[in-house]
């Protein structure tokens, strides 16, 4: 029984291009040896890619983000297929229907407004689905980090064994391993090396087998002491010999190309891990920074605080001096009045006593 095989790579804006030419076949892979180009066209397209970069801004635009990193996680590609026997066990139609449920799945896991592209590649060793996912969370972020936690890496083998893999007749991995994923290339040399080993035990057991008919056996046939059916033997050896030859040939050809697709992994696989930590250590200098603007804002929007502050209380103290100075001209007003009213009275009451 085989396994189910589901895994996540992380991308990043740069590497978009790169992956909308590859998942849509626009041209050829100078990595990738196993690609077949005259059956690309047996590849089904479930969700199309378009163009990927300006598709994947769009869904980005909508989430109205305050910022995004240069460097964020815009896409991830998950990976859908089984190991190989379980895999080309599979009818055509039993492959699509197992494809087509994953895709399901993956939608009402990671929302399908998310899904950017759903392809299924035929035209290599082994058939697979490449679907790629804007990493949303649920509060409308965009952060692979936060979704794509060890817990969740786990749920997703198990969850997916549960609702479509177990259908299959495949099982889930080994839980808890440690055994991390070959590179392609890594993992393509490693099949092609397999193939070899098995060859060249075929062509051992052969030699071992042609050897067996002796140099005499062979002096007396060319004597004229060997039977028909003797000579006949010698013929089938001796087709097999020459038959042998050329599969000796064919297996030095494919040891030459093993041995470059060693060398071109371990040269990409130094490639990447330079570059992944010249990311890492533009992301701490990133992260220096904006930690260094935040500072500077919090600075900013202090004293722009404590400015306001001086300002209201400045405005206060004049408003309140002004109302002084208005209580001050009211009492004296009232006072002028008080005084007019009284004068007013007794000149009354004095041409009152006049009459």
């Amino acid at each position: 029984m085989g396994y189910q095989v589901i895994r996540m790579a992380k991308l990043q804006g740069k590497d978009l291009a790169g992956i909308e030419s590859h998942m849509m076949r626009k041209h050829p892979s100078k990595t990738n040896i196993d690609i077949d180009y005259e059956r690309s066209k047996d590849n089904v397209v479930l969700v199309d890619a378009g163009n990927l970069k300006e598709k994947v801004q769009a869904r980005i635009d909508e989430l109205h983000l305050k910022r995004c990193r240069k460097d964020a996680v815009r896409c991830v590609d998950f990976l859908v297929t089984a190991s190989p026997e379980s895999m080309n066990a599979m009818s055509e139609k039993q492959q699509q229907q197992y494809f087509e449920k994953s895709l399901k799945w993956l939608k009402s896991r990671y929302g399908s407004e998310n899904v950017m592209y759903a392809v299924v590649h035929r035209d290599e060793a082994t058939p697979h689905m490449d679907v790629g996912i804007v990493p949303v969370t649920r509060d409308g972020r965009l952060s692979a980090k936060s979704i794509f936690t060890k817990k969740e890496l786990t749920a997703v083998q198990d969850d997916f064994h549960e609702a479509v893999a177990k259908h299959y007749g495949l099982e889930r991995g080994v839980r808890g391993s440690e055994a991390k994923h070959l590179s392609d290339m890594r993992y393509k040399s490693k099949l092609a090396a397999d193939e070899l080993e098995e060859a060249n035990n075929k062509l051992s057991a052969r030699r071992k087998m042609i050897e067996n008919v002796s140099t005499e056996t062979i002096k007396r046939g060319f004597l004229g002491r060997v039977s028909n059916k003797n000579w006949d033997v010698l013929n089938k050896q001796a087709a097999k010999g020459r038959d042998l030859q050329h599969q000796q040939e064919v297996i030095d050809e494919k040891r030459d190309k093993v041995r470059k697709m060693y060398t071109n992994a371990s040269h990409v696989e130094l490639v990447v891990k330079r570059q992944a930590r010249e990311q890492d250590e533009r992301k701490s200098a990133l992260d220096a920074r904006e930690q260094a603007v935040e500072a500077r804002e919090t600075a900013v929007t202090k004293r722009e605080q404590d400015t306001n502050i001086k300002r209201l209380l400045a405005e206060n103290r004049t408003l309140r001096m002004e109302n002084e100075t208005l209580k001050s001209q009211t009492k004296a007003m009232k006072a002028e009045l008080d005084k007019r009213h009284y004068i007013q009275t007794k000149n009354k009451s004095v041409r009152n006593r006049g009459r």
